[in-house]
């Protein structure tokens, strides 16, 4: 059902028979109590019959069984023998731990065909490391990605369809990939096999990546949908959105945006490179609303107090929410409804009570400033050597400028890193750009939510809001009495 779950569709089948090239795609099937088995597939819809080679596991390790599909596919030009062949003298390895390697002896099948391979499974496995993300941003618009990513974030049904197989597999599980550190902990099948089509209209949230024919065939049949956003990749657009409470800071949410708009436009780098970027724009998002949540971690003294085990160290859900900005607390009263947000409390409790907490993503050391972001468009403008950044906070992505870190400054008090210093609505970097400050007065029409920060325009949108926008001058000095460079309206240290 999951290796073929077109099921007789000979048209779809037929259809993703493209260039007789090879399908690779992967599935997950989530037992009762939780726990889940991954299936990895190579399929050859060229042959006749066609043939799928699939690997279930209870390891999620998509390179290292990538890898082995890799050589599989290699070995069945060949011959089937020398996939089996293969096969069985893989089966007789045991399954390494993370970091670790196995060697594979068989008999080799042609020139190109060795007999013995080298298999690692790697140290740690995280999700932007092996999904790519370039066909989900490719079908869909930023906005819509971002959106979904909501959905997913409040636990939401989500629908997605297309005709293609792999592309369905994949963007899929770039969603997933997205949430990261959290984890989707409910109903999620990257490939709904037309028999089970019923779980379309399962009552609890769910992430199901469906063939158009088989979501057609649910519709015709009166299947209640509803309550589930449907969106389709083929076309980049929703076949069904219901009215679901949006409850992302919009701030928050209009920066992720344009970082993800300006990194697509910009970059010119290798694909694996995008995908790291952009990961991590959506990993700068949790980190803003989660910073210094390690200090509500309770202490022994605490815990006897509370009357729990002194070993184990526990989250003070209430004390962190009630820290967070007033922006920022209806998120955290509807996400901490979810399962996503306390599986994140009990991993991260446990590390805590490990000593491993550091270890988290979210506590990382690095500024958004730091991040090794591909533009080419960025230049450098290094900061006076006396320039002090202790109370120097960046705009754009509230963390600290330090001393090393290109900045840029509109005005005498209002600070940005080089990188983060962007149209608030096109994203657009404001090097050289005639950026104009404007009050939430004038752009109330545009932006959403208020803001007690500095919003910028290129000139462009300025122009484009009919807005009589004049900038301040900036003459000032900054950085113990030395001058600042004047770039047209921008002062670059």
């Amino acid at each position: 059902q999951f290796c073929f779950p077109e099921e007789g569709d000979y048209a779809t089948i037929l259809s993703n028979n493209k260039k007789n090239k090879s399908q690779m795609f992967s599935f997950v099937m989530t037992a009762t109590d939780g726990s889940k088995q991954f299936g990895y597939c190579r399929r050859f819809m060229h042959l006749r019959p066609p043939e799928c080679y699939c690997i279930v596991s209870f390891v999620s390790s998509f390179r290292m069984f990538n890898d082995i599909l890799d050589i599989i596919e290699k070995r069945r030009k060949a011959s089937p023998d020398a996939v089996l062949m293969f096969l069985g003298a893989l089966l007789a390895n045991p399954l390494p731990d993370p970091g670790g390697s196995f060697t594979v002896k068989t008999t080799s099948a042609g020139k190109h065909n060795r007999g013995e391979y080298t298999i690692t499974r790697p140290a740690s496995e995280t999700l932007s490391d092996y999904v790519p993300l370039g066909s989900l941003f490719s079908h869909l618009k930023v906005p819509q990605i971002v959106e979904i990513w909501g959905f997913l974030l409040a636990e939401r049904r989500v629908i997605v369809t297309s005709s293609d197989l792999q592309l369905l597999s994949t963007a899929t599980h770039a969603m997933t990939s997205l949430l990261a550190p959290f984890t989707w902990q409910h109903v999620y099948i990257p490939i709904l096999p037309k028999a089970l089509v019923g779980y379309l209209t399962a009552p609890m949230p769910f992430l199901i990546g469906c063939l158009n024919t088989s979501l057609r065939m649910a519709q015709e049949s009166g299947m209640p949908l509803e309550e589930a956003a449907i969106v389709d990749l083929d076309s980049g657009a929703y076949f069904a959105k219901p009215s679901f409470p949006d409850v992302l800071p919009h701030s928050l949410t209009g920066r992720l945006i344009n970082s993800l708009c300006t990194t697509l436009a910009s970059t010119k780098e290798c694909e694996k490179a995008v995908d790291l970027v952009l990961a991590r724009a959506f990993q700068r998002f949790f980190r803003t609303l989660f910073d210094g949540y390690d200090k509500f971690m309770t202490t022994d003294e605490q815990v006897k107090q509370q009357k729990k085990s002194p070993k184990q160290i526990n989250f003070d859900t209430q004390a962190f929410i009630e820290s967070r900005k007033e922006k920022h607390k209806p998120f955290f009263k509807a996400f901490e409804e979810t399962q996503i947000f306390w599986m994140f409390v009990d991993d991260r409790e446990n590390m805590a009570t490990s000593g491993l907490l550091r270890q988290c993503p979210l506590l990382s050391d690095k500024t958004a400033a730091d991040e090794d972001i591909p533009l080419k468009t960025i230049r450098s403008y290094p900061i006076p050597a006396n320039f002090s950044s202790a109370s120097s906070m960046c705009e754009g992505c509230d963390c600290t400028i330090e001393l090393a870190q290109p900045c840029s400054c509109w005005g005498t008090e209002h600070f940005f890193h080089t990188k983060c210093y962007r149209c608030t609505m096109c994203g657009v970097l404001l090097e050289g750009d005639a950026a104009c400050a404007v009050s939430m007065a004038s752009l109330q029409s545009i932006l959403t939510e208020q803001r007690e920060r500095l919003t910028l325009l290129c000139a462009t949108c300025a122009a484009e809001s009919h807005e009589q926008l004049t900038p301040e001058p900036s003459d000032s000095k900054q950085g113990g009495g030395k001058s600042a460079k004047v770039h047209k309206n921008v002062l670059m240290f």
